[in-house]
C-alpha cells in the first residue's frame, strides 16, 4: 500500500516536474519570438530612417 503510494507520489511529482518544464518552454519560446520581432521591426525602422535621410541628402 505504501508502496503504491510512494510510487503514485513520484508519477506524479514527475508529470508536474514534466508540465513545469513545458511550460518554461513555451515562455522561452514566447520571449524569442517577440525579441526576434521586436528585432526585425528595430530593423525595419532604423532601414526607414537610413532610407529618408538618404533621400532628405539627395534633395
Amino acid at each position: 500500500m505504501v508502496q503504491m503510494l510512494g510510487a503514485g507520489v513520484r508519477t506524479y511529482n514527475m508529470a508536474s516536474a514534466k508540465l513545469f518544464w513545458v511550460e518554461r518552454m513555451r515562455d522561452l519560446a514566447k520571449l524569442e519570438a517577440h525579441r526576434r520581432r521586436s528585432h526585425e521591426f528595430r530593423r525595419r525602422a532604423g532601414q526607414k530612417a537610413r532610407a529618408l535621410f538618404a533621400s532628405r541628402e539627395r534633395q
